[in-house]
């Protein structure tokens, strides 16, 4: 260290800090407090969610974006039906479906294909369509292409389909020609329509939904059912019949039995003694419930109250099942009168929930419908079945009869049997169909079938419009043996 360092060291570090400010000397700056860091602006509010809310928006507009992309491939191929336009009928002219102008609330848009029967019987076909036609009765047969469908937009709450026949297809009118659709949530045919018209070899049926596809079949004539429906209190008759050697080829025989009926709170009402019991019978009873007497009197309010409510439905139920079980019948007829349009709902699930009872006892079921006489004259507005769901019935039971018996008017006509059949066609399925007549109206008919005379006017409706067969029906206990035995003579059941 040289002397000019030493010195300097020598000398204390508060003097060799300098105090003041002097020209041509560093001045040292006092102390001072840290100054706090420099204030940012202060940020918008909607500074804060700009990015977010443009992100939302962008995301909402490619949403909008998508959706009417995919509403344009939608309705590419669709066809949009509205009050003006009301049809669309195939090019090849096998195929149409209309909606009623009044029914439109917008446009409806539906897509249609159709496929031929090569299509649908080829292996090379899509895998839901085999099965669906490995599914197919052995006695049904494929006589119309295969439509599908696929909603784009609006649908009706009423629509009518018209099928016709492929052109190289023979009709034979003593086969049914039925419209059925596949099912496959249910891997199942589901009956749609009978309303077959032979002249067109078109079938049609008027819907509230559009079913996946549909499709025509050809069925063979079903088995026909035959049953006698006794006089109430007819016991003595009953044990003559049971005596005579009666023998009924190609049909099913049973045996309805009245006397009982609706009672009040849910019950069974009737003499239970004038009420055979079915263990006597060779053959298959069937023990019948009435709200309405033999003299046409029909209780209305006893029905009325007992549906309205959940808890006397469900003890009607379980009464009908004691009734079915200690009487040993192997089945029950449902034959109540005198509902309104408005107990459709309810009597419907009445006979649904009957139908699991029943069939949980192995026991068959059937329910009687009067002719819709108001609907024989019906035009535009269309068939009427009133407070009977017809299409419901008939999917789940044994027999739907038509009783033809219930009629105190003037004779119907075979214009208006002709019109009631085409209703009730559309709507039950004639493999179930049965019709019920007086006694004293059946006869031979010509090729086989049989003639029902009603009111003088004969008519043949079992063969010309496939039906499953009839009841024969005899109110009047003193002639009712001879009715009888003439009718079973007529069907050639005895000699």
């Amino acid at each position: 260290m040289n002397e000019s360092e030493k010195e300097n060291n020598d000398i204390p570090l508060a003097v060799r800090i300098p105090t003041s400010t002097q020209h041509g000397r560093i001045a040292l700056r006092p102390n001072r407090p840290p100054r706090p860091p420099r204030e940012r602006p202060t940020l918008k509010t909607y500074n804060i969610y700009l990015l977010p809310s443009a992100i939302a928006g962008g995301v909402l507009v490619l949403g909008f974006i998508v959706f009417f992309a995919y509403q344009s491939l939608l309705a590419a191929g669709c066809t949009s039906l509205n009050a003006t336009q009301t049809e669309l009928v195939a090019a090849n002219g096998e195929f149409k479906l209309s909606v009623p102008p009044t029914l439109f609330s917008g446009e409806f848009g539906v897509q249609v294909a159709g496929s031929s029967t090569d299509v649908l019987t080829t292996t090379s076909s899509q895998g839901t369509w085999r099965q669906a036609i490995n599914a197919l009765p052995k006695s049904a047969k494929v006589v119309s292409r295969f439509y599908t469908f696929r909603v784009c937009n609006n649908e009706p709450k009423s629509l009518n389909i018209q099928l016709t026949a492929l052109p190289q297809i023979n009709i034979d009118p003593q086969l049914a020609y039925d419209l059925y659709t596949w099912d496959s949530r249910r891997n199942q045919w589901l009956w749609l329509s009978s309303d077959f018209n032979l002249n067109t070899k078109s079938a049609q049926v008027t819907l509230n939904k559009l079913p996946e596809n549909i499709i025509m079949l050809q069925n063979a004539s079903p088995q026909h059912n035959f049953s006698i429906e006794l006089p109430v209190g007819a016991n003595d008759l009953v044990k003559r019949l049971q005596n005579d050697n009666v023998v009924l080829p190609e049909w099913q025989t049973r045996v309805v039995i009245p006397g009982l009926y609706l009672g009040d709170f849910g019950n069974v009402a009737g003499d239970r003694s004038a009420v055979p019991n079915g263990r006597g019978f060779a053959k298959n009873a069937i023990v019948s419930l009435r709200n309405w007497s033999d003299y046409g009197e029909i209780n209305r309010t006893i029905v009325r109250d007992m549906l309205a409510v959940e808890n006397l439905r469900q003890t009607h139920i379980a009464n009908l099942l004691n009734v079915v079980k200690n009487g040993e019948y192997t089945g029950i007829e449902i034959d109540y009168r005198g509902l309104e349009d408005n107990q459709r709902e309810q009597f419907t699930a009445l006979i649904n929930s009957l139908v699991k009872a029943i069939r949980a006892e192995n026991r068959n079921i059937s329910i009687n419908v009067v002719v819709p006489f108001t609907a024989i004259n019906h035009s535009s507005a269309g068939f009427n079945s009133g407070a009977y769901d017809l299409r419901a019935f008939s999917e789940v039971v044994d027999a739907i009869k038509l009783d033809l018996t219930a009629r105190n008017v003037s004779p119907i006509t075979s214009n208006q049997f002709e019109k009631m059949m085409g209703g009730m066609l559309g709507e039950a399925n004639r493999q179930k169909l049965q019709l019920v007549v007086p006694a004293n109206s059946v006869g031979r008919a010509m090729q086989g079938g049989y003639a029902i005379r009603i009111n003088d006017q004969l008519l043949t409706p079992i063969s010309e419009y496939q039906l499953n067969g009839f009841v024969i029906r005899s109110t009047n206990l003193t002639l009712a043996e001879a009715e009888l035995i003439s009718a079973l003579r007529a069907l050639g059941a005895i000699n």
